[in-house]
């Protein structure tokens, strides 16, 4: 094996661990959320995580995971932002968007 397909290999498994931790992040969060309670500490971790899930999707060329990640992003910042409030739609569709990063993360070989 080269050296270029063994840090590849490196970044790929590294890439994998960094989204499962920015994904569990995002999951409990959205749980605590859901429950109407909205610290800025909790909103800005979400945000976060989704902003350094999105960065590593990109570094690695993940088109379809950066730009799902970018509307998940984009939904929290609102939040953040008190543009838009919680509800139980926009909590629904954070959760399905954290399902669907999930299924797309071994989309990179």
């Amino acid at each position: 094996m080269d050296q270029n397909s063994e840090l590849m290999k490196d970044e790929h498994a590294v890439f994998l661990a960094e989204t499962d931790e920015q994904l569990q992040l995002l999951e409990e969060g959205l749980l605590v959320l859901e429950q109407k309670s909205c610290p800025p500490e909790l909103m800005q971790t979400l945000f976060r995580a989704a902003h350094i899930l999105k960065g590593s999707a990109g570094v690695l060329g993940h088109k379809r995971m950066v730009d799902l990640t970018d509307e998940l992003e984009s939904a929290l910042d609102d939040l953040r932002n008190e543009k838009i409030g919680v509800s139980t739609e926009l909590i629904d569709t954070c959760m399905d968007t954290v399902i669907a990063l999930r299924m797309i993360r071994y989309e990179i070989a």
